[in-house]
């Protein structure tokens, strides 16, 4: 039989101290919610780096500890354990070691409710922090990881989206976002969709946190870019829709047309060829209609203006 709470279970002789620089002020909003996890999982030297150590923002000692039985009911190790930093956990153990649903609360106001086992922030479970970042999802050993949707608050956009939102009228005075899908041991990894506050949505492959293998980005429902992402930006074959209803199917190097494509203009003109998006050139053909007329020319050299300007 399960109790209501759940505990921080070191051993009574257990202390653990972390000596650190960065203050929370400093630390960004990833920073923090990889501190927090790291302090939910056991923060034993054999189990955690330096520089995960180096990152925590939180000093951990172990301190009083009293286990509890309930009045007839069978003994569930329910306790109570005040730090001295002012950290406060509550709930259960199972051999010395955090086991079963618990709750930890952090003095600078994050949150962590949901199970444990062996020690570690296991299973099912809700991360808040002060600035209201919220991750609900699965945790193993002291990590996201699994299937979690989580709240962001600060979430950083591409320079494409940036540009697109400028051309549109579109304000990006907010950055919060919904991230839904798959965690890795690194933050987003493998299949999810991530929604921004201004209409933008991405749908695809995640690796290391970023958008990053193949992956569709929408703007309120319609397709402005689908194909592939390399650590965040367009990088392989995709196709772009322009905010003036340009096509661009081709080629992309670090979020800038690059190689071999085609592009195809609202008014019917049709380019070919090769381009270099970041430099503005261009080698091929460009065919146009004035007409019934077809007219095809010869280009190469600078166009004076990027594909995205």
């Amino acid at each position: 039989m399960s109790c209501s709470v759940s505990s921080f279970g070191f051993s009574e002789k257990s202390e653990i101290k972390i000596n650190h620089e960065k203050s929370e002020s400093s630390l960004g909003q990833n920073d923090k919610v990889h501190s927090a996890i790291f302090s939910i999982g056991i923060l034993e030297k054999q189990h955690i780096s330096k520089r995960k150590l180096d990152s925590s923002i939180f000093s951990v000692v172990a301190s009083e500890r009293k286990s509890k039985k309930r009045k007839n009911e069978e003994p569930c190790n329910q306790e109570r354990v005040v730090y001295d930093n002012g950290d406060i956990y509550q709930g259960q153990l199972e051999a010395g070691l955090r086991h079963d649903y618990g709750e930890l609360l952090f003095k600078h106001g994050a949150h962590y409710k949901g199970q444990f086992e062996n020690d570690y922030a296991h299973g099912q479970g809700e991360l808040t922090l002060s600035d209201g970042y919220v991750y609900k999802g699965q945790f193993k050993q002291g990590r996201r990881y699994g299937l979690g949707t989580e709240n962001i608050i600060n979430e950083r956009q591409g320079q494409f989206e940036a540009w697109y939102c400028d051309r549109m009228g579109v304000s990006t005075s907010s950055n919060r976002a919904e991230y839904q899908g798959q965690f890795g041991e690194r933050g987003r990894h493998g299949q999810g969709k991530l929604t921004y506050a201004n209409g933008f949505t991405y749908e695809g492959q995640f690796a290391g946190n970023l958008r990053h293998g193949q992956g569709k980005l929408m703007y309120k429902g319609k397709i402005v870019y689908e194909g592939q992402f390399k650590k965040g930006l367009f990088d392989g074959f995709g196709k772009l829709i322009n905010a003036d209803g340009t096509l661009y199917v081709g080629y992309f190097e670090k979020d800038h047309p690059c190689g071999q494509c085609e592009i195809i203009y609202p008014n019917g003109t049709v380019y070919a060829g090769e381009v270099d998006g970041e430099d503005c050139f261009v080698k091929g053909k460009l065919t146009s209609f004035i007409g019934a007329k077809e007219y095809i020319y010869d280009l190469e050299g600078s166009i004076g203006r990027s594909f995205l300007a």
